[in-house]
């Protein structure tokens, strides 16, 4: 991405040199198309393909490549997508995990299963928050990647965990929340920061799905 970027200066140097200044943004953005869109699966899937980066937390290269992809047409809708992609397998290994876990407990299997679906919970909404803050420290909060958020986690939603449905595994979470259930092992700003990832959840994912959470 940093050779893209050397790439499309040399151009712009080019352009404002030789050309009118009304050709200097059309130029860009087909050279930009050139270097990004037909090559977008090499730059999303090889080493270090889009998913590592956001497993690593490389807010850098991620700001760089918003950058290069919002310059040209149909960049970030190409971009805003893998992200979506990314975000459900990342979904679907933090349903795997759970129930992995929940089938090597079946002894005493009521409470074990009730503490993987509060840790599976816990890990879910800890997911939504690492990426959200994504989109604002990278995406400049794009629409596009709001919306791809919102639709990855509409899809984790709707599978089971640990043989239950999601939305009912938040209402036990809140509900164990307010009953004090974590009171030994969550102090009050943490529990405030807790409601505070939850809310940004629930209104990202808010449908029908979890229209017992609102009545």
């Amino acid at each position: 991405m940093i050779m893209v970027e050397e790439c499309l200066e040399r151009e712009r140097k080019i352009a404002v040199q030789y050309f009118p200044s009304i050709t200097e943004p059309k130029l860009l953005e087909i050279v930009g198309e050139q270097l990004l869109l037909l090559h977008s699966e090499q730059l999303f899937e090889k080493d270090p393909g889009f998913h590592i980066l956001l497993a690593d937390g490389r807010v850098e290269d991620l700001s760089r490549m918003y950058a290069l992809f919002s310059k040209i047409n149909k960049g970030l809708a190409s971009m805003s997508e893998k992200f979506k992609k990314c975000v459900i397998n990342d979904g679907m290994r933090l349903i795997k995990q759970a129930e992995d876990a929940a089938s090597q407990k079946k002894e005493d299997k009521r409470e074990n299963v009730g503490l993987q679906e509060q840790e599976f919970f816990r890990r879910l909404i800890e997911l939504h928050d690492r990426y959200m803050n994504f989109i604002e420290n990278c995406f400049m909060s794009h629409f596009r990647f709001h919306e791809a958020l919102c639709g990855a986690f509409e899809v984790i939603c709707n599978m089971t965990a640990v043989d239950n449905s999601i939305p009912n595994i938040v209402c036990s979470f809140i509900e164990n929340i307010f009953k004090g259930g974590d009171s030994d092992d969550l102090s009050e700003p943490t529990i405030e920061e807790t409601f505070d990832k939850i809310v940004r959840f629930l209104s990202c994912v808010r449908d029908k799905y979890f229209s017992e959470i609102y009545r």
